[in-house]
């Protein structure tokens, strides 16, 4: 078993980056200026299934973003089946953007095609699910900062600007860089919940943001950034969390980077904060076109919506919260969904009698 401190964190603290590799500048989303001198960043996109939309999604990065390179990580064998497929689209899209990009058309700014990598993560996908997108960043990213996107998620220069601007000030404060983007939740002992479940518990979020030193507050990877080393830190210590994400397929790969940022001394802060409201915050910045969801498309909707995810989520938040990790982790979440009649649901937690 791993060696605990006394308040229940990880004892290992990541090596901080080197302050001279990133800029001191933190641009606040409101005022984030395009030109303003941050730090390199990376965009990681992993698709699993949505190979048919995610040109949509490449096209942006590359024409609209000062990204320094952007990795598609195919995550399936449909994917690498139809990369030359996705290339073509991307190609198209950057040509033609308003034929093949939809409603969202980008700035009229020319893709440098030459930015984009791609490279086939279906083995270790297949093995870990979806925290392999931690593995290939790891791999193949070759910069300083780390944007993680999901492959339905467009966002624009000024948020990701924003964003990658947070992992370089705490890096330049000399603080440890954490995980910084525009949509959080509630993890913690008392379980997981987004703003209007939280109302009806003693999350209080009514004081948001949340106090990052009780583990309540946690940044959502589908749109979110961190140094390489936080990221480097958290493939070191995978097998912390691996007997829980091999046994869930992958939901909670996201609350895990989040415990390890916290046990690493990282903070976890929303970046593009209008309102203290999540609910706001969210619509806000999505109808001012920072950000987009590409609902529906391939057919390829979320699990997240399933009625028993949060309840999964819970358990992770609450047994991780009391210091479980490792196989003990695993065997602390199925007993809970036990409890909650639920264990049917999850094959990888064994038999439900059990």
């Amino acid at each position: 078993m791993v060696p605990l401190v006394a308040c229940g964190l990880f004892a290992l603290v990541p090596s901080r980056p080197d302050p001279g590799a990133l800029s001191p500048a933190a641009l606040p989303l409101g005022n984030a200026d395009t030109n303003a001198n941050v730090s390199a960043f990376s965009v990681v996109v992993p698709c699993f299934s949505r190979q048919g939309s995610v040109h949509r999604v490449l096209s942006n990065l590359l024409a609209n973003t000062s990204a320094s390179e952007v990795i598609l990580v195919m995550q399936s064998r449909a994917v690498v089946e139809d990369k030359e497929g996705i290339l073509d689209r991307v190609q198209r899209a950057c040509e033609d953007p308003l034929r093949h990009n939809g409603t969202y058309r980008p700035n009229e700014h020319a893709c440098d095609l030459s930015k984009l990598k791609v490279v086939d993560n279906v083995e270790r996908n297949d093995e870990i699910f979806s925290a392999s997108r931690f593995f290939a960043a790891a791999e193949h990213a070759t910069s300083p900062v780390l944007v993680h996107s999901d492959d339905d998620i467009r966002a624009n220069e000024k948020l990701l600007r924003a964003m990658v601007s947070r992992v370089a000030a705490a890096a330049a404060a000399g603080r440890t860089p954490g995980l910084y983007g525009p949509e959080t939740r509630a993890c913690g002992a008392n379980g997981y919940c987004n703003s209007n479940e939280c109302r009806a518990t003693d999350y209080a979020w009514a004081n948001f943001p949340f106090n990052n030193k009780s583990g309540t507050q946690i940044i959502l990877t589908d749109l979110a950034a961190t140094s390489s080393e936080m990221n480097a830190l958290y493939v070191q210590n995978f097998e912390r969390y691996r007997d829980l994400i091999v046994r869930t397929r992958g939901n909670g790969e996201d609350l895990t980077f989040n415990h390890q940022v916290q046990a690493a001394g990282g903070e976890r802060a929303v970046v593009g904060a209008i309102t203290p409201e999540y609910g706001v915050l969210e619509k806000k910045l999505q109808s001012g076109g920072y950000y987009e969801f590409m609902k529906g498309h391939d057919g390829a909707d979320s699990y997240h919506a399933a009625p028993d995810h949060y309840s999964l989520r819970g358990a992770i938040c609450s047994c991780m919260a009391s210091g479980k990790l490792e196989a003990p982790l695993g065997e602390c979440v199925k007993s809970s969904l036990r409890k909650d009649g639920l264990l049917h649901l999850y094959s990888g937690f064994g038999n439900a009698s059990a």
